[in-house]
């Protein structure tokens, strides 16, 4: 006779869990998405190289096209940029480096990126995860979790690649950081959540967006998402 043994998993152990999946499935949902055209390419890096690393304008240009989904940088950035005068110290200059940083790097290495979305966006992403490490995003988010909280809204983290990246940055940051941020996304999924440890558990790979179906995004739920955060303005488009 074998003991049958339960392993209990909560929510705090999952959540790391889910939002790599949820990075993973992005990635697989536009493996099939149209590559930019060379034109539309060589205008992205023309605005890239011509913009300044102070500001947002080398994240605007990223907008240029619709058909990869690049504007999550620049609406990232502006709301970060609005948000700065309340910060401590080292909120903004973590604010001003790692925007810097992520300027610099997209100025000088974009033209290689390839001109697949998924190539531009694995370049986008990889990009973020290093200026956040080497400008210690987590001692900056656990000083200033309240005011980066209202920043990384649950909307936006369910459906833009780009305040994803951030949040799992933070969620990498160890347990005293990781506490203050969860529920931003717990909040959001409620009674969904269920849902997604039987797809966990099955193994299944699809967007976060499936499991909780379509007709979730367009839901009173999904509407007042924003509103469970204190703080929180309208969506931007």
């Amino acid at each position: 006779m074998y003991a049958t043994r339960h392993c209990t998993v909560s929510r705090s152990m999952l959540l790391p869990v889910v939002l790599s999946i949820l990075l993973i499935h992005l990635e697989i949902t536009h493996a099939v998405a149209p590559k930019l055209t060379k034109r539309q390419s060589a205008g992205i890096v023309r605005c890239v190289k011509a913009s300044n690393v102070l500001g947002c304008g080398t994240f605007e240009c990223l907008k240029r096209t619709d058909r990869c989904k690049l504007g999550g940088l620049a609406l990232l950035c502006s709301k970060f940029q609005r948000k700065t005068s309340n910060f401590n110290q080292l909120g903004r200059t973590f604010t001003k480096q790692s925007l810097r940083c992520m300027a610099t790097q997209i100025k000088s290495d974009f033209q290689r990126a390839g001109r697949q979305c998924s190539q531009i966006e694995n370049f986008v992403s990889r990009v973020q995860a290093d200026c956040y490490r080497s400008n210690n995003v987590c001692r900056a988010a656990m000083s200033n979790y309240k005011h980066f909280k209202q920043i990384l809204l649950p909307k936006d983290i369910l459906t833009s690649r780009s305040f994803l990246q951030m949040f799992q940055s933070i969620l990498s940051c160890g347990e005293a950081v990781t506490l203050k941020f969860r529920d931003t996304v717990t909040s959001a999924l409620g009674q969904s959540f269920l849902s997604m440890l039987n797809y966990l558990q099955k193994g299944a790979t699809s967007p976060l967006i499936e499991i909780l179906g379509q007709e979730w995004v367009g839901s009173a739920q999904f509407r007042a998402i924003e509103n469970e955060v204190p703080g929180s303005s309208p969506r931007q488009s």
